[in-house]
Order: C-alpha cells, then structure tokens, then sequence
C-alpha cells in the first residue's frame, strides 16, 4: 500500500532516518526516486537520501546526491549546505588520517573536501598540511596562501605559510 502513495513512503523515510534507521530509510527514499528521479516532487526524496548516505559515512553517495541535485538546480541551497556538510566529513577524516600518519590518503579526502567546499579555509590548510607531509611543499604553499585569500586573517595558515617556505 505504501508503494502507492510517495508521500507515505515519505514519511516513513524521515521517520527512519530520524530513528536511525539508515538503511531502511534509504530503501523507502530510493523506492520513491527511481521511477522519476527528475521530476520536481523526488527532489525532497534525494535531499533526505543525502543526509541518510552523509549520517552513514557513504560520503561519495552522498556527494553524488547533493551534486545531482545543484545539477538540476544551482539555486538549491539545501543541496549546496549539504553538499558543504559532505565537505567537513572529508575534512575530519582527513584530519583524523593525518594523526594516523597517512599522509596520502588524508590529501586526498582534504582535496574532496576543498573541491565541496572551496571556501573553508580549514580545510584548505588541512590539504596543505598533509602535502607538506609527503613533501610537496610548493603545492602545501598554494593551499596556505589560497586559505589566506579565502580568509585573510586566518592566522593558522599565515603561520603554515611561513613555515613551509622558511623551511621549518
């Protein structure tokens, strides 16, 4: 019965997710997506199937999500901030992978992270931290001076900068 009426399986989508039921939520919204993921009327549905990829660590699902959606629409502000919410995910696990001393895998997420979100400082000196790391201090530099233009009083990159071109 529920197959019928989108906006039931809706409703239970939210509630699932809500609940912390992510895998099930994600069934009920794609049920509601594949037969017309275009139409106007899905895009609530993968809006929440975002959120539900993004609250399971699916982050390149998520990503895709939000990224199909500033398709369709440039103008979606929801999609955009969830887009910058799949941004922080990367940055923290870069973050995390660089205390763990894998320097190449945490370039990596901070370079999604800097690609979803381009105007967070953080995560562009995070970049430029984690490719000091591996040694390419001239490409570590341009991520300094970029997170500088983005912000021009934050201090953490100023600090960075000069330290990787002083060479300490």
């Amino acid at each position: 019965a529920v197959a019928d009426f989108p906006d039931a399986r809706f409703a239970l989508g939210t509630e699932l997710f809500a609940s912390g039921h992510f895998d099930e939520a994600a069934d009920q919204l794609q049920q509601i997506i594949q037969p017309h993921p275009a139409r106007a009327d899905r895009l609530p549905a993968r809006l929440l199937l975002g959120h539900v990829f993004l609250a399971e660590g699916r982050l390149r699902a998520a990503a895709g999500q939000f990224d199909g959606l500033l398709e369709s629409d440039p103008s979606n502000r929801a999609a955009r901030d969830g887009l910058a919410a799949v941004g922080a995910a990367n940055r923290d696990l870069a973050a995390s992978l660089m205390r763990q001393g894998h320097g190449a895998e945490a370039a990596a997420r901070a370079r999604e992270a800097v690609r979803l979100a381009p105007a967070d400082p953080a995560a562009r000196n995070l970049l430029g931290v984690a490719l000091a790391s591996e040694g390419r201090l001239d490409e570590a530099v341009a991520q300094f001076q970029e997170a500088l233009r983005v912000d021009p009083n934050d201090q953490q990159a100023q600090i960075k900068a000069l330290s990787e071109i002083s060479g300490l």
